[in-house]
């Protein structure tokens, strides 16, 4: 028995998978899979992908790789499928549906427990109902491993994974059981192993009291920050408000411009902002970092670019307290045990949980949060647009020596002659560079 081998390749002009054992072989197109305009310049055919400069290019590459993953693990469970079985294996009109649903089958659960197990059950079915209205009549033929995934997303990403523990020790309970039912005429293998205790979330440290000491110091690529800018929001929203995910992703992009902290550039309020003047060059900001108060610290100072000041300019007067972002509400505050410091916190965390579902979506396997933008820019100042250190720090609120500490730019010195404000001009309105290289010279 020769095992089918699976592959991405391009065929008519569109990425496709290659089922082939034996002389056999069969072709599935992608191509709905794919965001946005596709042409064969864009394949990459040594690398079985698009290129990496293409729009939407790590989304795309990361739904295909998906795909083929999906395929795989399929292949390498059944091996004797043949590649026109594989190539049809999900294809539902080829089969018939079981007559047992996902919610009827749990009410059956739920009535075999007793009073505590049975109320767990029963708040998996009404979650399960929330993520699905339809669950009672969905056949369990649905729940395999895609839904898994998306059961899973919904858990952390909209529900911002309260409890995700006990639905994941009750989901894999239920599954167990639903396995080993001779009447469901189910088994395990359409989940394909997946495992809601190995895709759990990983906790992410919002606290700000440590500045790259808890939250990981990593920074993202310019291919990275590129496809971020040009996400498509709708492929990250889930059951988040439109507006809402467009507001969070635009805070991140601000983040980025001006080397803020979270907590900072939350607070920031139009009457702060220093308009231009005589011998200046661009609109900036004055302030004390939040995390420093009470401490005899210098001011950083913030000078806006473009894009920034875009950004500032579409949310003028949607905040009754002046705030930049509407994000902070001094009447909502009210409601919180820590007031503002309250609010802060858990907007942090909202948002730190809808960057799982943007690392998701984007291929990022490393902890993306917020704190990453504003480490990416340090960085990115540093060593890509060369900036003064001392610059930086001013910029950053921060020292000199935690830069050195945390960004290795030890060998780098200030250079007597050339302006930072001359360079952050060029460089930030993109002059001189490929559109690809700099993020900091795209309009939102």
């Amino acid at each position: 028995m020769i095992l089918t081998s699976i592959t991405l390749v391009l065929h008519r002009s569109q990425p496709h998978l290659r089922f082939y054992a034996n002389d056999e072989k069969r072709l599935k197109s992608l191509s709905h899979l794919i965001k946005g305009d596709f042409v064969p310049e864009h394949w990459d055919k040594s690398s079985s992908c698009i290129y990496i400069h293409v729009p939407n290019a790590v989304s795309n590459n990361a739904a295909l790789y998906t795909e083929l993953a999906k395929y795989i693990r399929v292949r390498d469970l059944n091996e004797s499928l043949t590649p026109d079985e594989l190539a049809h294996y999900f294809d539902e009109s080829k089969k018939t549906e079981n007559p047992v649903t996902i919610g009827i089958f749990l009410k059956k659960v739920m009535d075999s427990y007793q009073t505590e197990n049975r109320e767990l059950f029963k708040k998996l079915y009404n979650r399960l109902k929330e993520f699905n209205p339809k669950i009672d009549f969905l056949s369990v033929d649905k729940l395999n491993y895609d839904f898994c995934e998306s059961f899973r997303n919904f858990l952390v990403v909209d529900r911002n994974g309260a409890c995700y523990r006990q639905y994941s020790a009750n989901m894999t309970t239920f599954i167990n059981k639903l396995d080993k039912d001779r009447s469901s005429n189910w088994d395990r293998s359409r989940i394909e192993g997946y495992s809601f205790s190995a895709n759990a979330p990983k906790k992410i440290t919002a606290d700000e009291d440590n500045e790259g000491v808890d939250l990981p110091n990593w920074v993202l690529e310019e291919w990275q920050i590129w496809d971020f800018v040009h996400l498509d929001l709708s492929t990250v929203a889930g059951r988040i408000d439109p507006q809402r995910v467009e507001l969070y992703h635009d805070f991140l992009v601000f983040m980025f411009h001006t080397y803020m902290r979270p907590a900072d550039a939350m607070r920031l309020k139009y009457n702060k902002i220093i308009r231009l003047q005589l011998g200046e060059k661009r609109p900036h900001i004055n302030y004390r970092p939040y995390k420093l108060r009470g401490k005899d610290v210098k001011a950083a100072q913030v000078y806006f670019t473009p894009t920034a000041m875009q950004i500032i300019e579409k949310y003028r007067g949607q905040s009754a307290d002046g705030y930049v972002f509407p994000l902070l509400d001094s009447e909502r505050a009210t409601g919180y045990k820590n007031g503002l410091d309250g609010l802060t916190k858990t907007i942090r965390q909202n948002i730190n949980t809808w960057l799982l579902k943007v690392a998701d979506v984007m291929g990022i396997e490393k902890h993306l949060h917020m704190y990453t933008f504003r480490h990416t820019a340090i960085s990115y100042a540093l060593h890509t647009l060369g900036y003064y250190v001392a610059f930086v720090a001013q910029s950053a609120g921060t020292s000199i020596e935690m830069i050195s500490r945390h960004y290795n730019n030890n060998s780098l010195s200030d250079v007597a002659g050339v302006d930072p404000m001359e360079k952050l001009t060029e460089k930030f309105e993109g002059k001189k560079l490929d559109e690809r290289a700099i993020f900091a010279s795209l309009a939102i």
